[in-house]
Parts: C-alpha cells; sequence; structure tokens
C-alpha cells in the first residue's frame, strides 16, 4: 500500500468511508459511535488493526462496519499495525493506551494505562453489547496523536438449529414446518405428550458468547405459558481449543449457569434475550408449549377410557361434557373433530371451547365414535398439522325418545332425525306396519325420503327402526362382545341386539281434533284481529305468517295470537305444536282490503274565542280514500264541543277558558288524527307591575310584567306600546329599554281586544356625562387655602354630588367643598369623583416651604490642601423648599466658599466662612493642612483557614504626613474579621476584602483574604423520588459550604438493577422496587446524602371528567382524573389551581368557587416529576338570585305508571338559583327533587311545587287516571260498564276490535267470542281494559 502524505486527504477518506457507513446503515448511530482521527502530518501512515491469535492467525478489523465477536474463545487479540513502505510492522518505542467504551462487553487488558511498545492487548469477551476498543498513541518524530477507534459487537443471537450439538448442552429446536428452512421455522416445542415428559430445556446463545444476569436480560412474553431463567454463578464445562500447534485439545472451563425455559400450561410465548448495555442488540425465539388432556375428571363429568383403541376415550351420555386441558385459554387451541378413521372431518359433533382449560362438546351431538384433535396455533405462525396435537376418542351412544306410543293427528308429521341423534337417515331400515297382520302397510302412516313420518288416515301404525349394519364402525358399535365369540348368537353385545338386529319399535295413533277458530278472514289495512288455536295439550305452541308484510304477528300467548293488517293482499297464518314428537298444524288464510292509513286535522291547531265557531276537515292518507266511518269528539266539552260534523267536515265551538283537543277515529281500522285548541274566555282587566316607577337613565332596562284578569284563564297575546319612544321603547315580553331623561307613558292590551288595557308610569332621571376641574395643577405654600372650581355635564344632570379626596392628605387636604388647606411641602393628588357614573377628574398640587434661619453645626473645619469640604447646615424650619443664603470668606487666600456653601483649601493657615440669611449670620473656622499621599500593606493577598488569624500591617506616605492614623474594615466580616490593629482572622470559606484606609486623605490599600474550608454537608435536589420505568431524572447535590475547596461528588446506587446512577447524577429506572442513590463528598470530609428512588409504572397520560366548566360563587364540585396505563403505580393526583383568590382545589380534586374570575385547575401525576398533566378551565360567576319562578307545564293529566318531566322558568333570565321539586301526595304521584320527572303511582290529584333556591315557589296541580278494571272476561251478548278514576269530563272510549266487543260512555256490549281490548282516552292518554268474551254456556 503506498503511504499516504497529504493528511487533508487522510482525514477527508476517512471521514467520508465513516459517512457512507453510518447511510448505509451499517453503524447503528444510537448504540454506538465511531472515533477515526487522521494523521496530522505527513509523517504518519495509515494503521490496521487486527484480531486473533498465534494458532488461528489474525485479520484486519476495518472501520467501515462494526466486528462481530463470535467463536468459543472469550479471550483474543488486538494489535495495530502501520503500513511503511507498503510493508505491516509493529512501531516500536512508543507508548499505547488502549481502552475500551464498554468494558461490560468487551474488557481490555490494561485499560486506559499508557505503556510502551504494548502495541498489542488482549481482550475478554464479557457479555452481549456493542464496544468502540480505542488504540492512542504518537508516532516519534510527531507532535500529534493517532487515535485508532474501532466497533466491536457481541451478539445476543440464540442457537435454534434444530439439530443437537455435539459440544452443547442445550436442547434442540423443533422444525415447525417439515419443508421449511428458513430461521422463522424453528420453535422450542413442548410436546407434553407421554412422550417428552420434559417441562425444562436449556437454551445457548450463536458463537460460543456466554450469558450473564447482568448482561443479558432474558424476558417471557407470556409467563403463564412459560418462564425463562438463568441462576447466578458458574459450571464446569468442557471444550475444545486448538493449541500453538494447531491441534485440537480438551479444557475444562468455567461458564455461567444455563438459561433455561419451563413450560407451564399451553399456548404460544416469545422469549427474548437483550443485551443490558444496548437494549437494541436482541434476538427472540417462540416457546409452543402443546395441549394434553387430563386422564379423568374428578368431578365425574367425564370418563376417558381405553375402550376405542389404545388412546384415551371419552364416552358422552347427554352432550356439554367438559374436556379439561392444561391450557390457558382453550378458545385459542386449534379444534378439529373427525370420524372414528381420523381421515374425515365432521361436523356432526361440535367443541366449545371456553375462556381457560375447559372446552365442552356442543349440544345435540350425533351418536357415533369421533376423534377430537387439540393442538396450539398462533396467528401468522406456520405449523404442520401433525406436530404436538393432543387427540381424544370420543363416543356419543343413540338417543332413543321414551314415548315410543305416540298420538297424531291427520296430516300431522314425526321426523326421525329431530327425535333420535342419527348422523343420517340413510344409516337406517325403516318399515311400516301393519299392527294387526304385521305386514308392510303405508294406509295410515308413510314416510318420505328425508326420514319424515307423515300421519294420511285415522287409524293404527307400526314403525319399525334398524341400523344398518355396514355403519356400525360409525357408530363405534361392535357385534360381539369378543373376538373368540364371532358366530355365536348368545354373545351378541347389548348395542348389537337393541340398534342392528332388533330395531326401536314406534306405535302411531291417528285421530282428529286440533284447529283455528277461524279458517278464513277479512281484515281493514292497519286494524288488528285475535286468532284462537284450540287443542288438548300443554306443550308449546307456534304461530307464523306466511308473509310478515301482508299480515304481522303482534302478540302470542299459548292458544290465543293477535294480528295486524299492514298491507293490502294475502297471508296464511300456521300455527304448530309438537307432542311426543308429532308436529301437529292448523291455518288461516287472511285478506287484507284497504283503509285509511292515517288521518290529519286541517288545521292542527285552533286559537279561538269562547262562543267563536271553525270548520275543521279531516285529511285521509291516501288521498283517494273513500271516506270511512268517522266520528269526531272533544277531549274537554267545556272547553270545545264539536257543534256539528258530517263525514270529513266538522264544526266546533268555543265553550269556555282552556285548552282541548279534538279528535277524529277511523272506526274501521282505529286511525286517529287530532287537533289540539286553545280557546280564551272573557277577560275583565289587566294587572301591569310595576305600574309606576322612577329609574336612572344608567339602569338601561326595566321588567315590567302583565297578566290579564282573571289570572286562571288562558293567557292572550298582548301588545305593549310606548308614549314616546324617544324616552323608552318596550318590546313584546314588556322589557322597557331607557332612551333619555323624562316621563312615559308604556301601555299593554289584549291584541284582539284593544279595549282591555293597563298603563305603567316611568320617570327616567338623567344621569351626569362628564366632570372637568378648573385647575389641573396648582402651587400653594403652607398654610395657604384654596377653593378649587369644577363644571358638569349636563348642568342640569339629577345627582350633582361630588366626592373630594386627597392622595397625601399630609401634604395638602380637602373638604366636601372642594376647599384645600396646604400643610407641609410635597407633592399630591385631589380627586372629584361624581356619585352619580363616577365620572372622575384631579388637580396636582405643589407645597412649597420659605426657610428663616440657618446654622452652622460644625464650628472647626480641617482641609487638605487642595481638597474642597462642604458646610453641613439645618435651616429653620427643616423642610423648608425655598432657601437664599448669601456665603463669605474672611481669607480668600486661605479658603475661598461658594453659593452653595462647598470651601476649597487653597493655602495652609486659617480663616472664618460666613453664612447671611433673612438677617441671621453663622460662622466656621476652616484650617488648611498637608495631606498624605498614601499606604502600603505587608500582604496584598493571604490564605487563611477557618478560625486562623495573622497580622496585617499598614505603612502611611510621607513618612512626615500630619495624621498618620489608620482604619482597617473587612468586606465581609462572615468570611473574616478584622481588628482596630490589624489582626485579621478566617470565620468560613470564602474570600474577603480587608480595606485599609488612611485617617488622613482617605487612601486606601486592600488585602485579599482566602479563607478555605471542607465541606460540611450536602443537600440534594430531591430526598424522594417515584421514577417511571426506563425514565431519568437528575439528583443536584448542592454543597452547604458554597466556598469549600473540593465540591466534587460521587453517585452510588444501591440496587443497579433497579435504578441506576451516571457520574452526573442521571437516575435511570431499570425495573420496578427501591434503590438508594448516595451522593459522597471526595474532599476527604466524608459527607453524603442519599435520595429514596422508588421505580414505578409511570403515568403516560390523565384526562379530566370535565375540562371546561362553568361555576357559582360558593359552590363545590369534584373533578376525577383517569389514568392511563390503568396500572400505573401512583393514581392519584397533585392539584394546583392557578388563582387560588379565585378557585381553590383540595387533594382530592373538590374544586371551591370563591369569586368571579377565570383559572386553571391542573392535575399532574405524582411520578416522573409530575411531567404528565391534564388541565381543567374554570369560570366563576357571582350568583344571580331569582326574583320570580314559574311551571311551564300546567294541570298535565296522568295514567298509572307514566313519566312525565317538568320544567320551570326562572326571572330574570340568568338566574344561577337551582330548582328543587316537592310532591305534597306521594302516593298519588313522586317527583324527582332536581330532575322534576313525575312517576304517577295512582289515580288521584297531587300538587308538584318548584322552588328555587332563593325562595320562590310556583305550583301546578297533576291528575293521575286509571280504569277500575284492567282485564275482564265476559260471555257473549252481555254488558258490562267501566270507568275512568279521578279522570275530568271528556273521556273518549273506543274498542279494538268491534266485532267482538263495542263499547259506549264506559258500557261494553260483548258480540262474537274473542279478545279485544277497550281503549279509554283521556286528554291524549291511553288507558286499556282486556275484554275476553267466551261463547254463551
Amino acid at each position: 500500500m503506498e503511504k499516504i502524505r497529504n493528511s487533508n486527504l487522510l482525514k477527508r477518506t476517512l471521514v467520508l468511508v465513516l459517512c457512507l457507513a453510518l447511510g448505509a446503515g451499517i453503524l447503528p448511530v444510537n448504540d454506538y459511535s465511531v472515533k477515526v482521527e487522521a494523521a496530522t502530518n505527513e509523517s504518519e501512515g495509515v494503521y490496521k488493526m487486527k484480531i486473533g491469535d498465534a494458532g488461528e492467525g489474525f485479520h484486519e478489523i476495518t472501520a467501515d462496519k462494526p466486528y462481530a465477536y463470535s467463536g468459543l474463545k472469550d479471550r483474543t487479540t488486538l494489535q495495530i499495525k502501520g503500513i511503511v513502505n507498503g510493508n505491516e510492522t509493529f512501531l516500536k518505542g512508543i507508548k499505547y493506551t488502549w481502552k475500551s467504551s464498554a468494558p461490560e462487553v468487551i474488557s481490555v487488558d490494561g485499560d486506559g494505562e499508557a505503556k510502551e511498545d504494548k502495541y498489542e492487548a488482549d481482550i475478554t469477551r464479557k457479555g452481549p453489547g456493542v464496544a468502540t476498543i480505542t488504540v492512542n498513541f504518537t508516532p516519534k518524530d510527531s507532535n500529534s496523536t493517532i487515535s485508532i477507534s474501532r466497533v466491536i459487537s457481541v451478539s445476543t443471537e440464540i442457537d435454534k438449529s434444530s439439530t443437537k450439538a455435539s459440544n452443547t448442552e442445550r436442547d434442540p429446536f423443533t422444525k415447525l414446518v417439515e419443508t421449511g428452512e428458513d430461521s422463522n421455522n424453528t420453535a422450542l416445542v413442548f410436546f407434553k405428550d407421554e412422550n417428552d415428559t420434559n417441562d425444562k430445556k436449556v437454551i445457548e446463545l450463536l458463537n460460543g458468547t456466554q450469558s450473564r444476569p447482568n448482561t443479558v436480560r432474558w424476558t417471557t412474553s407470556n409467563s403463564d405459558i412459560a418462564i425463562v431463567e438463568q441462576e447466578e454463578g458458574e459450571i464446569d464445562k468442557k471444550v475444545y481449543e486448538r493449541n500453538e500447534k494447531g491441534e485440537l485439545e480438551e479444557k475444562t472451563i468455567k461458564v455461567p449457569k444455563p438459561v433455561t425455559v419451563t413450560a407451564k400450561k399451553a399456548g404460544v410465548a416469545t422469549i427474548t434475550a437483550e443485551a443490558i448495555s444496548s437494549p437494541k442488540i436482541k434476538d427472540s425465539f417462540k416457546v409452543i408449549v402443546m395441549p394434553r388432556f387430563k386422564g379423568e375428571d374428578t368431578n365425574g363429568k367425564t370418563v376417558f377410557k381405553k375402550s376405542l383403541g389404545s388412546n384415551n376415550a371419552l364416552v358422552s351420555m347427554a352432550g356439554k361434557d367438559e374436556i379439561i386441558t392444561n391450557a390457558i385459554d382453550a378458545q385459542k387451541l386449534k379444534w378439529t373433530v373427525k370420524d372414528i378413521t381420523g381421515k374425515t372431518k365432521t361436523d356432526m359433533l361440535t367443541i366449545e371451547p371456553e375462556k381457560g382449560s375447559s372446552a365442552y362438546i356442543g349440544k345435540n351431538p350425533r351418536a357415533g365414535a369421533y376423534q377430537i384433535i387439540a393442538q396450539t396455533v398462533q396467528q401468522g405462525l406456520a405449523m404442520d398439522e401433525h406436530l404436538g396435537i393432543a387427540r381424544a376418542y370420543v363416543k356419543i351412544p343413540i338417543k332413543v325418545p321414551n314415548n315410543r306410543d305416540l298420538v297424531l293427528g291427520l296430516n300431522d308429521t314425526y321426523d326421525i332425525l329431530e327425535n333420535f341423534n342419527f348422523q343420517s337417515y340413510n344409516d337406517l331400515n325403516v318399515r311400516i306396519l301393519s299392527p294387526s297382520t304385521g305386514e308392510e302397510s303405508h294406509n295410515v302412516t308413510t314416510v318420505t325420503p328425508n326420514g319424515v313420518i307423515v300421519a294420511k288416515d285415522i287409524g293404527l301404525s307400526k314403525v319399525v327402526i334398524r341400523l344398518n349394519e355396514g355403519v356400525m364402525d360409525k357408530y363405534g358399535i361392535k357385534q360381539y362382545k369378543d373376538k373368540d365369540a364371532e358366530k355365536d348368537e348368545d354373545k351378541y353385545t347389548e348395542e348389537y341386539l337393541k340398534y342392528v338386529k332388533n330395531g326401536i319399535t314406534l306405535n302411531f295413533f291417528v285421530v282428529d281434533g286440533f284447529g283455528i277458530n277461524n279458517s278464513n278472514i277479512t281484515m281493514y289495512l292497519k286494524s288488528t284481529a285475535n286468532l284462537t288455536l284450540t287443542t288438548t295439550s300443554n306443550e308449546p305452541i307456534t304461530w307464523v305468517s306466511s308473509n310478515d308484510k301482508v299480515v304481522q304477528i303482534t302478540s302470542s300467548n299459548g292458544t290465543t295470537c293477535g294480528i295486524t293488517a299492514l298491507q293490502v293482499g294475502e297471508a296464511v297464518i300456521t300455527v304448530t305444536q309438537k307432542v311426543n314428537g308429532v308436529t301437529k298444524s292448523a291455518r288461516c288464510v287472511v285478506k287484507v282490503i284497504n283503509s285509511a292509513e292515517s288521518i290529519t286535522i286541517d288545521p292542527p291547531v285552533v286559537d279561538m274565542d269562547v262562543d267563536e265557531t271553525k270548520m275543521l276537515t279531516a285529511k285521509l292518507t291516501p288521498n283517494d280514500m273513500v271516506v270511512g266511518n268517522l266520528k269526531w269528539s272533544s277531549s274537554d266539552e267545556k272547553v270545545v264541543k264539536i257543534d256539528s260534523y258530517n263525514g270529513k267536515n266538522a264544526v266546533i265551538k268555543g265553550v269556555g277558558d282552556g285548552v282541548a283537543t279534538i279528535t277524529v277515529i277511523n272506526t274501521e281500522n282505529a286511525i286517529i288524527g287530532t287537533c289540539k285548541v286553545t280557546v280564551h274566555g272573557k277577560t275583565s282587566g289587566i294587572t301591569i307591575t310595576p305600574d309606576k316607577a322612577t329609574v336612572q337613565l344608567a339602569d338601561k332596562t326595566l321588567q315590567l310584567n302583565a297578566v290579564v284578569q282573571p289570572s286562571t284563564n288562558v293567557q292572550p297575546e298582548l301588545t305593549w306600546m310606548s308614549s314616546d319612544t324617544s324616552i323608552a321603547t318596550v318590546d313584546n315580553k314588556g322589557l322597557v329599554t331607557l332612551k333619555d331623561g323624562g316621563t312615559v307613558k308604556i301601555t299593554v292590551f289584549i291584541k284582539k281586544n284593544p279595549a282591555v288595557s293597563a298603563t305603567a308610569t316611568i320617570t327616567i332621571q338623567r344621569s351626569v356625562a362628564g366632570l372637568k376641574l378648573d385647575q389641573s395643577s396648582k402651587i400653594m405654600f403652607a398654610g395657604e387655602k384654596y377653593k378649587l372650581g369644577y363644571t358638569l355635564t349636563p348642568p342640569d344632570a339629577s345627582n350633582k354630588n361630588i366626592k373630594w379626596t386627597s392622595a397625601k392628605p399630609s401634604v395638602a387636604s380637602v373638604d366636601k367643598d372642594g376647599n384645600i388647606l396646604a400643610i407641609s411641602p410635597g407633592e399630591t393628588i385631589i380627586m372629584a369623583q361624581t356619585e352619580d357614573g363616577r365620572y372622575t377628574d384631579y388637580c396636582i398640587v405643589t407645597v412649597k416651604q420659605l426657610a428663616k434661619n440657618i446654622k452652622i453645626t460644625t464650628k472647626d473645619v480641617f482641609v487638605n490642601k487642595g481638597n474642597k469640604h462642604k458646610i453641613e447646615y439645618p435651616l429653620e424650619p427643616a423642610n423648608a423648599t425655598d432657601v437664599s443664603i448669601q456665603w463669605e470668606s474672611m481669607n480668600p487666600k486661605i479658603a475661598t466658599v461658594d453659593q452653595k456653601g462647598e470651601v476649597t483649601a487653597v493655602e495652609v493657615g486659617s480663616t472664618t466662612i460666613l453664612a447671611k440669611l433673612a438677617g441671621e449670620v453663622a460662622y466656621c473656622n476652616v484650617t488648611v493642612i498637608e495631606k498624605a499621599t498614601g499606604i502600603k500593606l505587608n500582604y496584598s493577598e493571604k490564605v487563611v483557614y477557618k478560625n486562623k488569624t495573622f497580622a496585617l500591617k499598614a505603612s502611611i506616605e510621607p513618612e512626615g504626613a500630619t495624621n498618620r492614623k489608620v482604619t482597617f474594615v473587612s468586606s465581609k466580616p462572615s468570611v473574616a474579621t478584622v481588628t482596630g490593629s490589624g489582626t485579621v482572622k478566617g470565620i468560613s470559606p470564602g474570600t474577603a476584602l480587608i480595606t485599609v484606609t488612611s485617617d488622613d486623605g482617605g487612601h486606601k490599600a486592600i488585602c485579599v483574604v482566602i479563607v478555605k474550608e471542607m465541606t460540611t454537608s450536602i443537600k440534594l435536589n430531591h430526598t424522594f423520588y417515584a421514577l417511571g420505568l426506563h425514565d431519568t431524572f437528575t439528583l443536584v447535590p448542592k454543597v452547604t459550604s458554597n466556598n469549600a475547596t473540593d465540591k466534587k461528588v460521587s453517585f452510588t446506587s444501591s440496587n443497579p438493577a433497579i435504578a441506576a446512577v451516571n457520574s452526573k447524577g442521571q437516575v435511570t429506572g431499570k425495573k420496578l422496587g427501591y434503590a438508594n442513590i448516595t451522593v459522597r463528598a471526595l474532599d476527604g470530609s466524608g459527607v453524603k446524602a442519599t435520595c429514596r428512588v422508588r421505580v414505578v409504572v409511570p403515568t403516560k397520560s390523565i384526562k379530566l371528567n370535565r375540562t371546561v366548566m362553568t361555576m357559582i360563587v360558593g359552590r363545590t364540585t369534584k373533578l376525577k382524573p383517569a389514568f392511563s396505563p390503568k396500572n400505573t403505580s401512583y393514581k392519584t393526583a397533585k392539584w394546583t389551581s392557578s388563582n387560588t383568590d379565585i378557585v381553590k382545589v383540595l387533594e382530592d380534586g373538590t374544586v371551591i368557587a370563591l369569586s368571579p374570575g377565570t383559572a386553571v385547575i391542573t392535575a399532574a401525576s405524582k411520578d416522573s416529576g409530575g411531567k404528565k398533566k391534564a388541565v381543567c378551565y374554570v369560570t366563576v360567576r357571582e350568583a344571580v338570585p331569582s326574583n320570580g319562578i314559574t311551571v311551564t307545564s300546567k294541570n298535565p293529566v296522568m295514567v298509572v305508571g307514566e313519566k312525565f318531566t317538568m320544567s320551570a322558568v326562572l326571572t330574570p333570565y340568568n338566574s344561577t338559583d337551582s330548582v328543587t321539586w316537592e310532591s305534597d301526595n306521594t302516593a298519588i304521584a313522586s317527583v324527582g327533587r332536581t330532575t322534576g320527572t313525575i312517576t304517577a303511582k295512582t289515580s288521584g290529584v297531587a300538587s308538584i311545587t318548584a322552588i328555587s333556591s332563593g325562595g320562590k315557589v310556583s305550583t301546578t296541580t297533576v291528575t293521575v287516571v286509571g280504569l277500575d278494571i284492567n282485564n275482564i272476561t265476559l260471555e257473549q251478548y252481555t254488558n258490562f260498564t267501566i270507568s275512568v278514576i279521578g279522570a275530568p269530563a271528556g273521556v273518549f272510549w273506543q274498542s279494538e276490535n268491534p266485532s267482538i266487543a263495542t263499547v259506549q260512555n264506559g258500557k261494553i256490549i260483548t258480540r262474537s267470542a274473542g279478545s279485544t281490548r277497550i281503549v279509554a282516552n283521556v286528554r291524549g292518554r291511553r288507558l286499556y281494559c282486556n275484554v275476553r268474551v267466551i261463547p254463551i254456556r
């Protein structure tokens, strides 16, 4: 190979190879990385890494793909060689450093150690996974380090071969399909029969890879079917290895204890081997546990015998017998039933597997001998059908009816295969004989080719049924008791004699006496009728219509059948009854003729007055129907009556105030049409509330209510009017909208009778529209007074009251009339606000104070030459803001002074400074001196340990300075203190600055003091953490001593198999359980801290039963969280509210509304740091109390057992009050307290009251009606009167079948025999009385 001297070309080449490997999927990016660093100068060449040993030779590992470590040897050698002048050679005289990225997969001897001439390194295969082996070295005459990396993978691939290897103790896998060759064609199969009793099998990894509990994680998809285990520890194992001469030698090595799979119950499970260090490296195989049957059921339900062949046989007497298996779920087994030869599948016997280990023989199996076969299968898994099956031999005996003396009516039938359990009529020899002659005779009965015996004539008949000899094996019947008894008739088996030789005899008696009361009837479309059967047996009866679209059977009760005519045409109603195996039948031909299908009344709704008349018209469907027998009626003739009617037309007349229903009925088929009529009675007047009112224009609206008198009347339609719409308007519900100030009259009158009216007078006061102060700002002196003026808009506003306030009354106050008093210097805001409308304006007031006197507090002042000094002087009063002072120096050559009182030192000497104010004079003496120029310290930086001291010394420059005094100050006395003489003491770890300041000139020097200390304690961000399985979180340690010298810590886990932690404190949940994570200081102090970690099934998501809701202040509700998955460890949430002033939430999810506004309730998981959350958006409203309540459903009429839901309307419409309901007589009618649902219990009258939570009530009356009798039997041509209990006037009576019975005003008159119902219609409610008419005795 030619030497590469261009380092950049080498880099680009290696990077290109790496990118191509990654892009082609050769190197999985997430599991491992490849580090390739090219040479950096021309003296470096190309290098090769090789693997092998002296016996088998070495071969190269390239960077383009991982090297798969295989073979029986757990140790081998890596070497690095350079290419020099085209030859491979070891580079000697340099140090090599070998390192493994995953020692738990591949370990390197001397990992991380730099050794000279270590161009070879021994590696050891530890367990499955991926490791990157890197060697670093610096070639001679080079300053650049070469880094060569190669990826080595150790597979978890499992040895799934189907033949047992000579050098392994593993169990062989079984081919699922004998001709299949692919890797998925084998499985570890437990046959579970007499030939395979081994419930445990050993498995191994391919290529000699060893599985250890700390390197490979073995799992099963279903531990109820199979479990996989590997114990800790090692065992001896013999292996063969080649020595240096290439010869095979036997050696004994230590290997981990084997991996075993144990079968539990029949089924299919998947066993997976996964590298713990690299979870994506894994392999799996199928475990198939075949089924087996238990030999005998201890409950006696089934018995397995050796009676059929050499295998177990189940002799069943009645079907539905239990077969017990070793399966978890018998429904997942493949069940097959074959004939006794096992060659042909059959459906003569079925298997009904159930959840669990049991299966049952299906109902009504056919007699015979069968094979039952069960096999473990899985969808998508191909398997030969003979592989590992369980087989049972079953015999179903022949079933013979107990009653063999049978009575038939003419044309009755008897089906042999229905009454016996033979497999086929072809298996039988059937003869029909005359009982008197014993000869073949088909005069009384005959048999069809399908084995059905038919009664032809009245008389006696004998039928003999024999099993053909050719089908004996099919039914499991033997001719002789044993083989030696052949041709000895005395040793015939009992079954042969009973079923083959002698046969089964049936005796038939054919008679007459089975029929329907009508053989032909004609019905109108949509009408109903009843048919009655005459029979002497109590056996079940079946009624069938030949055409359900023409005539439908709507009810059947033994011998009685109710039918309905649905469509014009003809149908046959057939009734059958099976008596002792004989099927009896009779029929009735029904002809349906046309009639009206539906009726409507035009108009359907009428609104009229008392004494008014209107015409109603009945419309029939179809339109061309000839009008039949129509009858008109009113549900309440006190409200409206039928004045006259003729066919389709009727004239109605209003009688009294109320609501009633007009009904028209077609008596041919009881089709009904209805019209709702509202009659308005005469009114005496209207009451309007309030009739007088004074309101503010700002109120915007006013609700008026009008009630027509008398109030019991049906309220008519009203019209509202305003006398001046520029002042106020009114809508059709009495809601007044205020427009302007003034007085207006609102009038309401009956739309149909404007003469009946009422008027309300409303006075609207004008509101304030604005406020403006005369001044927006004002300057005043203390003690001064000023009245602040204002302007109101409009000037004639009704309410002119103003409220005055001062933001700072200590600066300036204001009275109720706007008079301002200046009190002390400062600034305040004077605010004016109207009582009406709350309009505001303000004025900024600034208060000042004049100075009256001056004093100089320091009489003698010393100033360094060239420096300045500000003279301090208090004023009287102290809060003066306006000052005028004159300053003067008595000797400006010594010191000068400006008009701010600042002195400048000019020359050494003394002078006097004067201050003059308002005729008063103050003074001070000024002396100018020489100043110091600097200061020096014996230390500029010093390290001291806690509680230790050192002396800090200061020198003043120049040496002749007048004032040599200094002060010592520590910037952090909590870290280091200093005395007045300069002794420094360390107090706590950290850094402090000791500042030394000269008294003369204020010169400063600083010494940096560093105080050191060992760690005293560690605090963690978590002391307990619920961690989701496979999730992570980070522990953050906080060293209490913030300035500790060494803050490094280490992390360890008490159980890494449950919770592992890395060097950065990241904790990973490995499996469910508890572990302690310990954090230790590395500075030798021995300080540590612990976090208790529980690894849990994590919460994947949380859902709340409500995500948005509106609440009323003071009320509570409860939120309920639902967690996914259902087996999550924590099933309670941590609740928080975004605004606890509005909504508070308790720890159980109870939400309390505190004040109006919006807030968000959050439910967070208690594991994984509360990452999973769900929210509910809550809006809280103020309660709006009701001032009235009205029940909308007035005086309902109900029948016993009926339910009806009431409703109520609150005033105002936006009231937040709740409504509850009460009944004054729950024996008659109860009502749901919160739902308003009335349940009618017995006839009578009860009052139902609606109550708002604000105490408002509204009551209505419910009337429960019922018949005094519900079932009655009468003879033909008799009469009987029934009545409605609790009904008001206006009951409409009708009969569903007038041909059987008619009714008028409750009086029933019977006609023909049969059954019908009498219907009482009370205000649209129907009551039924069942009437049975019997023939006259």
